[in-house]
């Protein structure tokens, strides 16, 4: 998976607590809050004046601080994607930033050879911590939050005490300068990592280097421990992470994807995957136990907004802001053609069912037909005066459908590309179409969903709505290709049986016609989402 929305290259990510939510930091001033899963954008965080050069979430994910080349930090609100308080107490650039395990304090490292504890509830600064000779590169709460690790420039990494802000060890033994440090889960250990391409591994207790790590061509920039302490992550300039066994220091996995720098690398709780940002203006996601890449696709220079598979899922459709589509094979993961012609972003792409045409829908208000083995643009298909959001074919592949921001359906003929009918009525956006049959040789129905709160159903054969389903708060429904369609909302469930719009609580399907029960795992595709 390749997260893609910064605009310059991305120097720090990291996981909350839970792995849900990933958090980056860029050259192009905005912090921006990831879906781990999806890799949807939550948020995207403005308020630096400057690039972002660390970024770190809370123990229970509800803040990230944030620090910047603006000599400042920013505490946020992670679930509104609010800026809570600014920082503003140093001198210079603030390279490194740290929250402690409950939360309560945030420890900063900054050019101007500093460290700052700070009340994370209130913003006040509580203590500056001085002794480094050069400026602090990295910092790092360990999980009780009784000491704090710094790295500088002067080749050495130092340990303090989180409350008195006096200094323990000084560590001694790297060659170049400290870029990151890291502890373990029961803060016994730290690892660093330099200029001097090597990482080291240190006992918090004596102070003292248990084994240096090499095989890095260039200045280790970002290193992290997984949960459990038993494998450490590397980024480097030489474009690599690294995986390391952290007891025995044996260098594990190679991963190699990037084409810049890889500025920060972190595991997500459970340790199965590991999150790189590179300044080559993406992150990507990797199988922390293989060091395989996940699935990342790449070609698109924007945000990709659709996806879609053939029926065979060999061939998969993207469509982007950057106003293409490519289709991939699946296997191989290997680009088959980039699909040019659209002048706004594509929003949204569907194959027809023998996967030979796709259909894409853009917001220059046109949908395209592609011929899907070559790549060659078949057909322009012009009507809308809104974005296409949705594209559909009926299974035969005869006909397309069309959703749009001007608040209509529009059916076409596929083979040709002509307008058939434009299905008035709806009173907001339309994001979904699908089509159905109930029965052999029975009418072609065409379903809708809209921002207005409803669902209608057409006669497609005809052009006319045959009756309007109305949501029950935030819903979302499903339809089958039998023609049944289920509602889902605030807490109740209904079922229609589209040739007659009949709607039936799913109680009371045992006593008024058990065949239209639907099981708890019978699949409901292809599916027609919608919110108010």
């Amino acid at each position: 998976l390749s997260l893609k929305g910064h605009q310059r290259c991305v120097r720090s990510v990291a996981f909350n607590h839970d792995g849900t939510c990933l958090a980056s930091g860029s050259d192009d001033k905005t912090l921006r809050l990831w879906d781990a899963q999806s890799g949807e954008t939550l948020h995207t965080l403005k308020g630096h004046q400057g690039p972002i050069l660390s970024v770190v979430f809370n123990h229970d994910g509800t803040r990230v601080a944030s620090s910047s080349s603006d000599n400042t930090l920013r505490l946020w609100d992670t679930h509104a994607g609010t800026s809570l308080y600014m920082l503003r107490d140093h001198s210079d650039w603030v390279r490194s930033v740290g929250f402690n395990h409950d939360g309560t304090r945030v420890v900063s490292g900054s050019d101007d050879n500093t460290l700052r504890l700070w009340d994370a509830n209130s913003g006040q600064s509580l203590h500056t911590l001085k002794g480094h000779q050069g400026p602090v590169r990295c910092v790092a709460f360990n999980h009780d939050g009784t000491r704090v690790a710094s790295g500088s420039s002067d080749n050495t990494l130092r340990l303090w005490d989180a409350h008195s802000g006096k200094t323990l060890h000084t560590l001694k033994g790297h060659q170049g300068e400290v870029w990151s440090v890291a502890f373990n889960h029961d803060g016994t250990r730290m690892a660093s990592g330099s200029s001097d391409r090597t990482l080291r591994l240190w006992d918090t207790h004596s102070g003292k280097s248990m084994r240096t790590l090499r095989g890095h061509r260039g200045y280790v920039l970002s290193v992290v421990f997984n949960h459990e302490g038993t494998r450490l992550a590397s980024g480097s300039s030489d474009h690599t992470l690294r995986l390391w066994n952290a007891h025995s220091g044996k260098s594990l996995h190679t991963l190699v994807g990037h084409s810049g720098y890889v500025l920060s690398v972190a595991f997500n709780h459970d340790d199965t995957r590991v999150a790189s940002g590179s300044d080559d203006n993406t992150l990507r996601l990797w199988d922390a136990d293989s060091g395989q890449p996940l699935y990342t696709l790449e070609g698109h220079q924007g945000s990709v907004r659709s996806v879609a598979f053939n029926h065979d899922a060999t061939c998969l459709a993207s469509g982007s802001d950057d106003k293409t589509l490519w289709l991939w094979d699946v296997e191989t993961s290997v680009a088959l053609h980039k699909l040019e012609g659209h002048r706004g972003s594509v929003r949204s792409v569907a194959f027809n069912h023998d996967g030979t045409r796709l259909a894409s829908g853009s917001d220059d208000n046109t949908l395209r037909l592609w011929e899907s083995d070559s790549g060659k643009p078949l057909h322009t298909l012009k009507g809308h005066r809104g974005y296409v959001l949705s594209v559909a074919f009926n299974r035969g592949g005869t006909h397309v459908a069309s959703g749009s921001s001007d608040n209509t359906v529009r059916l076409w003929d596929a083979n040709n590309g002509t307008a058939l009918f434009t299905l008035e009525g709806h009173q907001g956006r339309v994001g979904s179409v699908a089509f159905c049959q109930v029965r052999a040789g029975g009418p072609l129905l065409l379903v809708s969903a809209s921002t207005d709160g409803t669902i209608r159903i057409w006669d497609a054969d005809h052009g006319t709505c045959l009756g309007i389903l109305l949501a029950h708060g935030d819903s979302w429904a499903a339809l089958r290709p039998d023609g049944r369609y289920r509602v889902v909302g605030d807490m109740r469930q209904y079922l229609w049986h589209v040739s007659g719009l009949v709607r039936y609580e799913l109680g009371e399907l045992d006593e008024v016609d058990p065949h239209l029960k639907l099981a708890e795992d019978e699949p409901l595709i292809p599916p027609v989402y919608f919110q108010r």
